[in-house]
């Protein structure tokens, strides 16, 4: 990892490193702080830590920064707030919302600090590492290992640790786009080389052994978009090369997930059901391809009878229940928003999406190819993720959008 204290360090400068550290220790202990070896407690006691040394340092400072991503996500949780007047859900301090005020408080917090490119490789290599990590400490306590529920199904990894698989499949897909950008941008010897691309093996393991099929295509395209801004000494693109790259690497993955049994189990078989939906075929599909469709049909259905105020924040798991019985979100970021919130709350969350590949695109020899290409290839990443999940509630996703903003107010002189 970079090292983010330097020898001439001012007072401000190590106040500040000390607050990034313990943001990272907090990044970390949500991986590894699972009550398998490490109690689930040690996160919580990060998470104090780190809004406590914040708020000191906020006061110390007399001075609160506001970040572009704070004002983005405290309007959207304003609004989201609002909505909740005329919506079956009430809960602020449980359920969705909770986890936006969590969100808001953490990038609120982290918005403190000066950021500069050594801090921000720091919590990026903190978030490549954190994941192969947890994974190495399921494999040694025996918890890699497929085991089968009631039904006789194998049970997807991330169910018995987190309730859901999915949540787990999003922390470690996280941290194979952040190992990614290192690999690709970052000025790394062949030992951290050899790190990065070990941390994207170990993550694909486990995103194969977790069932989700979105999570393991979001890094492919991922990797592409970074590939296509990537230049030559001479500023020069490959677009042919980075498409090869690509598509072996797609290919590899798909050879893996329907050749090896296990991962076959897990995610080749619900692969194929996919493709056997797509093309039609709803005997072959698995039931739960064919609800999802349905409720993105009756979510946007519905919405048109309220198409700017929307029936209110995570509303839609109610009228779900009615529709189809089941009392969950849609599974479709576009559809929630729009049903939830309606246009302004649509607007009110997407907006950051729009802002963010404008000024990508626009500024182009004043923020470094490594920044621009970071920022679209996340925005891309998550339109296409957002189709298939719910992300407005990630603290991770979040996050990443903070870290996006920061790297393209370096101007391309510092960040190269």
């Amino acid at each position: 990892m970079p090292n983010i204290a330097g020898s001439g360090a001012s007072k401000k400068g190590i106040m500040d490193n000390v607050g990034i550290w313990i943001f990272c220790i907090y990044v970390l202990s949500s991986y590894i702080a699972n009550d398998v070896i490490v109690p689930s407690a040690l996160n919580t006691l990060a998470l104090y830590a780190f809004l406590a040394y914040s708020a000191v340092y906020t006061v110390t400072k007399w001075r609160v920064r506001i970040s572009q991503t704070t004002v983005w996500f405290g309007v959207f949780l304003l609004v989201s707030l609002g909505t909740m007047l005329y919506s079956p859900e009430k809960q602020i301090l449980g359920g969705s919302f909770y986890l936006l005020i969590v969100a808001f408080i953490l990038v609120t917090c982290l918005s403190q600090y000066q950021i500069n490119r050594r801090r921000i490789e720091t919590i990026l290599w903190t978030y490549a590492m954190a994941s192969p990590v947890m994974l190495l400490i399921l494999s040694a306590t025996g918890n890699l290992i497929i085991k089968t529920g009631d039904a006789e199904e194998a049970l997807r990894l991330g169910e018995e640790l987190l309730g859901n698989a999915n949540i787990l499949a999003l922390m470690i897909m996280l941290s194979v786009l952040y190992a990614l950008w290192l690999l690709i941008y970052s000025k790394n010897g062949w030992i951290k080389k050899i790190l990065l691309m070990a941390s994207v093996a170990v993550n694909y393991y486990g995103m194969f052994l977790s069932g989700g099929r979105k999570y393991i295509i979001v890094p492919i395209l991922f990797l592409y978009v970074l590939l296509l801004f990537k230049q030559d000494k001479k500023g020069r693109t490959h677009l042919l090369r980075s498409t090869a790259i690509v598509v072996i690497a797609a290919v590899g993955v798909y050879l893996l997930i329907m050749n090896v049994p296990t991962f076959y189990e897990m995610i080749g078989s619900r692969m194929e059901s996919l493709f056997s939906f797509l093309e039609g075929d709803d005997k072959s599909a698995l039931g739960s391809d064919k609800v999802r469709s349905e409720m993105i049909r009756i979510g946007l259905e519905k919405w048109k009878s309220s198409p700017l105020w929307g029936y209110g924040f995570d509303s839609f798991k109610y009228f779900n229940r009615e529709a189809t019985g089941h009392f969950y979100y849609s599974h479709n970021n576009f559809v929630e928003m729009l049903y939830n919130g309606g246009v302004i709350g649509f607007i009110a969350y997407y907006w950051i999406y729009a802002k963010g590949l404008i000024s990508a695109l626009r500024s182009r020899g004043k923020a470094s190819q490594g920044a621009r290409a970071f920022i679209i290839a996340m925005v891309l990443s998550m339109l296409f993720y957002e189709y298939g999940a719910i992300n407005y509630t990630s603290t991770g996703t979040i996050i990443m959008f903070y870290i996006a903003e920061q790297m393209m107010q370096i101007n391309a002189e510092n960040a190269n």
